[in-house]
């Protein structure tokens, strides 16, 4: 018998094949090097999260690389974390070496020196970070999945508009979960700048 859970989540994915279909496409691009960026919205409830993750489940792992995380709101303070907690797994399997060229700019960021307020500050750790994802994705396809980001820190949800900006013609599938309704503010301001670049909006 489906549990409580199990059933809900059924109830979620009810009619939203075509959803469903649209998430396996930028699976699927990625894997033939094609980018893409999905921005997932909505309100609370509808089963954004629920969604993706159904897609995800579906999707071959063999030769892709997938990476997730989501922001919480109680871990707002903390710089880069939903970008750690979605490249960390990442770095860890491909090794040290994957910190070459550019990508070295990104190190101090998985070494606890997440750096100042200032643009002038965060803009060659948001640099690095984008080709060390690229780097990544030179090795393996990669599907990046940030949930809830209108929770996320700041320097995320701004790598998360700067990657996006940037990935065409790269094997990246870039998903964003966004809860609309929330007060505006910098990471709204992200968001919007997600917008501009998605290929699809669900």
């Amino acid at each position: 018998m489906a549990s409580g859970a199990e059933r809900r989540s059924r109830l979620e994915l009810v009619e939203r094949d075509a959803e469903l279909e649209r998430l396996a496409d930028a699976f699927a691009a990625a894997r033939r090097g094609e980018h893409s960026v999905v921005l997932v919205e909505g309100q609370p409830g509808i089963g954004k999260s629920t969604l993706v993750g159904a897609a995800l489940s579906r999707t071959p792992r063999s030769g892709l690389s997938i990476a997730t995380a989501a922001g919480a709101a109680l871990e707002r303070g903390f710089a880069f974390g939903v970008v750690l907690q979605m490249l960390q797994p990442l770095v860890d399997e491909a090794g040290d070496d994957v910190f070459a060229g550019a990508a070295a700019l990104a190190r101090p960021v998985f070494e606890g020196d997440t750096g100042g307020r200032g643009l002038d500050d965060a803009f060659p750790r948001l640099h690095g970070l984008f080709w060390l994802t690229v780097t990544l994705a030179e090795r393996r396809p990669v599907v990046l999945w940030a949930d809830d980001v209108q929770w996320s820190d700041v320097p995320s949800a701004t790598f998360l508009a700067y990657l996006a900006h940037r990935i065409e013609g790269l094997p990246i599938a870039l998903v964003v979960g966004h809860r609309t309704g929330e007060p505006d503010g910098p990471v709204a301001a992200c968001v919007e700048a997600l917008g501009d670049s998605a290929t699809g909006r669900l």
